[in-house]
């Protein structure tokens, strides 16, 4: 998605390409579904700082996305199990991170003579 979007001009707040990491962080953001946050810095046990970040209500400013979607999203980009990178790039967008609704497998780009085309792996197959 970042490389789609350097592709077309369109560049980050600060005037920069996109990397997958940034792009992660704006999507993941509450306000994109009209959701009011509220940031803390707390001490872990072992004395580490770390900032924890908690809903306080509906944001006064229209959603982009809805509420249903950003959870989706964070469930999906938050998963443990992703793959997120080390194995080359991706050549189509949300390949291998999209699940079929009925089965859960995978969804992936395979290529043959005719365009590019979508197919459903198996869950169980590596």
């Amino acid at each position: 998605m970042a490389q789609g979007w350097n592709t077309r001009g369109l560049l980050s707040p600060h005037g920069k390409e996109w990397r997958s990491s940034n792009l992660r962080m704006v999507l993941l953001k509450p306000r994109n579904a009209g959701i009011q946050t509220y940031s803390r810095w707390v001490e872990k046990p072992d004395g580490t700082r770390v900032r924890r970040t908690e809903e306080t209500g509906p944001g006064n400013w229209e959603a982009i996305v809805s509420k249903g979607i950003f959870r989706a999203l964070v469930r999906c980009l938050s998963d443990p199990e992703r793959n997120t990178g080390g194995g080359g790039k991706r050549q189509a967008l949300l390949s291998g991170v999209v699940r079929c609704s009925k089965c859960q497998a995978v969804v992936t780009q395979g290529w043959s003579r005719a365009p590019a085309f979508a197919r459903i792996a198996p869950a169980w197959a590596g």
